[in-house]
């Protein structure tokens, strides 16, 4: 907690500016944060509403802490015998949120389209679903068509059928808190940023994957 200055007396405000420390009790850990801030004042005793003669204010302070939503693949879609060059049927899977609760972990859209790679296609349907609960699904649909014949197997990245859905995000319309500490960054849209590309970043990105 941090103040500007002191007050001297009559009718004055003073902006008082609350940060969250990186350990275990602060930003530290995901989770519902609640506190409560003493302020004292330390003026001398001996005039009335100074010292110990004012009595100690509480502020209570809250917050939500979440880390980002690892997102994966359900169970593998089995295409089974299929004719070269030919459409299979579609078989569902899921893209499922993991453990995380809505006061752990960050709120993503799984929405309509598709994203394709090695010959499958994998489509949502039916609407956006926000996931933002422990365990929760949005159900897609696999469907494969395979230039050379063989066995396979593999993945395909299904990030573009994801979209931030954090609409809570404490800071100023337009802005994310790293922008309010004075970052200069591409975009506000954090769920752009985990996507941006590996050149103009230094973190390695991971994308939510269905399997086949």
């Amino acid at each position: 907690m941090t103040a500007g200055a002191s007050i001297v007396g009559g009718n004055v405000t003073e902006v008082i500016t609350f940060n969250l420390q990186n350990n275990a009790n602060g930003s530290a850990s995901s989770g519902a944060k609640s506190y409560t801030v003493v302020v004292d004042n330390t003026a001398p005793d001996g005039n009335t509403g100074t010292g110990s003669n004012d009595p100690n204010k509480s502020i209570s302070v809250s917050a939500v802490v979440v880390a980002d939503r690892d997102l994966t693949g359900g169970a593998t879609a089995t295409l089974g015998r299929v004719l070269l060059s030919t459409n299979t049927g579609s078989v569902n899977t899921t893209i499922e949120g993991g453990s995380a609760g809505d006061n752990n972990a960050t709120r993503v859209n799984v929405n309509n389209g598709s994203a394709s790679s090695g010959g499958v296609t994998v489509t949502r349907t039916g609407g956006t679903v926000l996931i933002d609960t422990a365990n929760e699904t949005a159900t897609v649909g696999v469907v494969g068509n395979f230039s050379t014949v063989g066995a396979k197997s593999g993945s395909v990245n299904a990030a573009s059928l994801l979209t931030n859905g954090e609409t809570a995000i404490t800071g100023r319309r337009g802005q994310c808190p790293y922008e309010l500490l004075g970052l200069r960054l591409p975009t506000s849209d954090w769920w752009q940023l985990l996507h941006t590309s590996l050149a103009n970043s230094t973190q390695e990105l991971s994308s939510s994957e269905v399997a086949i």
